[in-house]
């Protein structure tokens, strides 16, 4: 799956980008919010060369910024789904 697949699918469901997508050197990762309250933020990973969606416990070996995407990560990990 692509991110403009994903994110097509986020836009039909009411969410909207929400922070300054962070970019690390392989990576980047968005976070999109709905107007529902009880909906989840989501946040997606994926590859810029790509578009290719990466899995949460799976960055690539060759990110280099990886221990600040972690951080990234663990300030939404317990709060947000994650696709």
């Amino acid at each position: 799956m692509t991110r403009q697949q994903v994110v097509t699918a986020l836009a039909q469901d009411g969410y909207r980008p929400f922070l300054t997508p962070f970019v690390g050197s392989v990576v980047t990762a968005e976070a999109w919010a709905s107007n529902e309250r009880q909906k989840r933020m989501v946040i997606i990973l994926y590859r810029k060369d790509t578009g290719e969606m990466i899995d949460l416990h799976s960055l690539p070996d060759d990110e280099e910024k990886r221990s600040d995407m972690d951080a990234f990560l663990d300030d939404f990990r317990e709060s947000v789904y994650c696709s």
